[in-house]
């Protein structure tokens, strides 16, 4: 038992070690708070990717202005953690979906971690909203975990995450144009002229057939279709949405939806 003790003190003895150093990396060199959420970021040694990804979408600017801002910053690692050459692809277009990304990261006011509660969301400077689980492990937003709370600056503070964070679909859609099965389906809506109307503020809820279901109707009827796209392709593509946000949890058996 004694050398069970000995072993968990070490370990802890390490990890408080580990957890001091990297905090001291951030605060060492401060004799005050950093002015701007900006200087913590590019004063970290594991903020790199993130300096550069800020820099190169033109953001710099705007998170050292008032705020105030909570950046939620991933790592390095966390950057080499995603799909190869998606990082590449992202810097080539710093002003799309890199920005996106980035502003997803970011929330206005000044969210201290005992602001946060379990369940609760956040609306990102993106638009879209992330979600705060608490456990037995620690905090997260969406799926990555906070390892460093609380590294304040004038304008705001700064949360180190290891991972990621991406929003979700913004449409209905981004979500049918972004899917390998749903070709035919997008070139209905799109022939249709249906793709301003669904992107709009909804809620919609779209029983989206695949490829291979239009594939399954009657030889030419498709292509008769699309020769008339604002005719019966329209009333047919409209009978698969509904106007609310239907979770299949709403669904009940012999339930009509209008």
């Amino acid at each position: 038992m004694k050398h069970i003790n000995n072993f968990f003190r070490k370990r802890v003895l390490k990890l408080s070690g580990i957890v001091l150093a990297f905090f001291m990396s951030f605060q060492m060199t401060y004799a005050e708070l950093p002015a701007t959420v900006v200087d913590i970021i590019t004063g970290s040694d594991v903020h790199t990717t993130l300096a550069t990804a800020v820099t190169e979408a033109g953001l710099v600017e705007t998170l050292q202005g008032e705020g105030p801002f909570t950046v939620f910053a991933p790592t390095d690692a966390a950057f080499d953690a995603l799909e190869e050459g998606l990082l590449a692809d992202l810097l080539a277009d710093p002003t799309g979906a890199l920005t996106n990304i980035l502003l997803y990261h970011v929330a206005g006011g000044k969210v201290f971690s005992d602001d946060l509660s379990d369940g609760m969301t956040i609306t990102t400077v993106q638009g879209q909203r992330a979600k705060i689980s608490i456990t037995d492990d620690g905090v997260f937003i969406n799926d990555a975990h906070v390892v460093l709370a609380n590294l304040e600056a004038d304008n705001g503070v700064v949360h180190v995450i290891d991972a990621v964070i991406t929003p979700g679909p913004a449409t209905v859609v981004d979500i049918v144009v972004g899917s390998d099965v749903h070709t035919t389906l997008a070139t209905a809506v799109t022939a249709a002229g249906l793709v301003e109307t669904l992107q709009g503020e909804g809620p919609f809820t779209v029983f989206a057939p695949t490829d291979a279901a239009f594939d399954a109707l009657e030889e030419g009827l498709l292509a008769d279709l699309l020769a008339d796209p604002t005719g019966a392709l329209t009333d047919i593509l409209l009978y698969h949405v509904v106007g609310a946000k239907a979770f299949s949890t709403d669904l009940s058996d012999g339930q009509e939806i209008q």
